[in-house]
């Protein structure tokens, strides 16, 4: 081999690196922006959990005492 193409594959490799350095920081990032968006979820998710026991507690095991049923004339 010469000089020339040893430099050029070289060269070709260390860009090679450059890109698979890059593409692997910007996957690294858009997957810290996932575990965020996962995180707020799991958060939302438990509030959720959390009010409908509350709601389950006030209404009891038959359903809501509010609610009524469709009126006799129906």
């Amino acid at each position: 081999m010469t000089d020339e193409i040893r430099r050029s594959g070289g060269e070709e490799q260390e860009q090679r690196i450059y890109d698979l350095e890059r593409r692997n920081a910007a996957l690294s990032r858009f997957v810290d922006e996932l575990n965020a968006v996962v995180i707020e979820q799991d958060k939302r998710l438990m509030k959720l959990e959390r009010e409908f026991r509350e709601l389950m507690k006030q209404t009891g095991p038959g359903g809501s005492d509010s609610v009524q049923e469709r009126p006799p004339h129906y």
